[in-house]
C-alpha cells in the first residue's frame, strides 16, 4: 500500500498510521486521527472479492440516551392511522417525527408513517415545504412542487402561506429550507428571496405577524439563512440574529417567554449550533445551558411534554450536538476486481456531529457476520 502520509493529513485532517496487524489472512491498516472530531480511515486488503457492510456503533453517552429514548417513545406512540400528534397538528407532528426517525435504523414504523405522510393533501406553502424536507430523497422529481411554491412569490420578493397572501418571514424561512433540501440552484431567484428576508430583520431579530419580536421566527430564519451562507455573505445578519437570540435565553437555559418552551428552545439550539456563528465562552455556555435544559425536561418515558412534535424537535436539536458518525465513503481499488485479485477496501468514517465521539465500535461485515471489529478511543 502506497500511503502518502502528508496527503492523508491534507485530506483527512491529521491522520497518522498507527499500527498494522493481521487477522484470519486479512492485513489491516488502522489510521488513527489526531483530531477525533473529524474523520477516521480504515484500509484493508483481501485476496478475493467480497461485499462488505460497514457498521459504526457509538458507546452510549447521556445525550445519546436522550435521543434514543425519544426515538423509542415516537415509535411507541404512533397513532393508529400511522401518523403522529393530535388532529390539529397532525401534519406538523408527522413531518417532524419522520425527520427524527431518520436518525435511527428506519423500520416498519417509519415506512408506514412515510406512506401515510405521502398521502396528505398539500394545501399551503407550509405543507409543501415540510413535505419536501421529508420526501425529497425518496421521490425522483420535485420540480412540479417547487414550481407551485414559486408561484406564491409576491412583488416584494416574499411569500405567504397561500398565493396572494401577504409575505411573512415564517413562510419565507420554510421555503428557503425546502429549496436547500432539494438543492435548488436558480440563484437569481434565491437572491430575491434572500433580499426580502434580510430586509425584514429588525433590530437583529425577525417579527411575528403582529410585528412583535419572535424567538420562534428568528430561530427558524437563522436556520434557513445558515443553509445559504456558503453562497451569500450573510455573516452580519446571522451573527446579529444569533447574538439577539442568546440575549433572550432564560436563566434555566430555555428560550421563549414561556420558560418551559421545548419547541422554541430546540429550534434556538439548532440555529445556534448549526450556525456556529459566535465564538467565545458566552456562545458555548448558552448551548450547554440549553442542552442541559432539554435533557432535564425529558420525561422518564422519553418524551417531551408527551407531545410528538416537541419530542421530535428535542431529538433533532440534541442530534446536532451529539457525535454523529457516518460512513462518508467506501471504495475499492481497483474498482472492479476479479476473483483472486488483490484489492484495497477503503472506508472513511466521519463525525458530522459537534461533540467528540469518545468510544465507538467499527465493524466490517459480510452479510450479517462481523469480519473485523475494532473499538476506537
Amino acid at each position: 500500500m502506497n500511503t502518502d502520509k502528508h496527503g492523508l493529513k491534507k485530506i483527512f485532517c491529521c491522520f497518522k498510521k498507527d499500527k498494522k496487524w493481521s487477522w484470519d489472512g486479512i492485513s489491516v491498516f488502522q489510521c488513527k486521527s489526531v483530531a477525533i472530531k473529524n474523520s477516521r480511515r480504515i484500509v484493508m486488503f483481501k485476496k478475493f472479492l467480497i461485499l462488505f457492510l460497514i457498521a459504526v456503533v457509538l458507546i452510549a453517552a447521556p445525550i445519546d440516551n436522550a435521543i434514543n429514548d425519544g426515538i423509542e417513545w415516537l415509535k411507541l406512540n404512533q397513532n393508529s392511522d400511522s401518523t403522529w400528534g393530535e388532529e390539529y397538528n397532525n401534519f406538523l407532528s408527522t413531518s417532524a417525527a419522520l425527520r427524527a426517525l431518520t436518525l435511527s435504523n428506519e423500520d416498519s414504523i417509519f415506512d408506514i408513517g412515510l406512506l401515510k405522510f405521502m398521502d396528505f393533501s398539500l394545501p399551503s406553502l407550509d405543507h409543501i415545504t415540510r413535505y419536501l424536507e421529508v420526501v425529497d430523497p425518496l421521490i425522483p422529481d420535485t420540480t412540479g412542487l417547487i414550481d407551485t411554491l414559486l408561484t406564491f412569490q409576491n412583488m416584494d420578493g416574499g411569500f405567504g402561506a397561500l398565493r396572494y397572501y401577504d409575505s411573512y418571514p415564517l413562510d419565507v424561512s420554510l421555503l428557503l429550507r425546502a429549496l436547500s433540501a432539494v438543492d435548488y440552484s436558480d440563484y437569481d431567484k434565491i437572491s430575491t428571496i434572500i433580499y426580502y428576508i434580510v430586509n425584514e430583520q429588525k433590530d437583529n431579530y425577525w417579527c411575528d405577524i403582529d410585528d412583535s419580536s419572535s424567538v420562534y421566527i428568528t430561530a427558524l430564519t437563522l436556520i434557513s439563512l445558515e443553509k445559504f451562507h456558503g453562497i451569500y455573505n450573510l455573516s452580519e445578519q446571522i451573527n446579529n440574529g444569533a447574538a439577539w437570540l442568546i440575549g433572550q435565553q432564560n436563566t434555566n437555559g430555555s428560550f421563549g417567554t414561556d420558560t418551559t418552551s421545548i419547541y422554541e428552545t430546540a429550534l434556538s439550539f439548532i440555529a445556534l449550533q448549526q450556525g456556529n456563528s459566535l465564538e467565545g465562552i458566552e456562545y458555548s455556555e448558552s448551548l450547554n445551558k440549553a442542552k442541559a435544559f432539554l435533557i432535564a425536561s425529558q420525561d422518564s418515558a422519553g418524551s417531551w411534554n408527551d407531545n410528538a412534535y416537541e419530542t421530535a424537535l428535542g431529538i433533532l436539536a440534541l442530534s446536532t450536538m451529539s457525535p454523529n458518525l457516518i460512513v462518508s465513503s467506501a471504495s475499492t481499488i481497483p474498482s472492479s476486481p476479479v476473483e483472486g485479485e488483490e484489492f484495497t477496501l477503503s472506508a472513511v468514517i466521519k463525525n458530522i456531529g459537534t461533540e467528540k465521539a469518545g468510544l465507538f465500535d467499527t465493524k466490517f461485515m459480510l452479510d450479517t457476520v462481523t469480519v473485523i471489529e475494532e473499538v476506537w478511543i
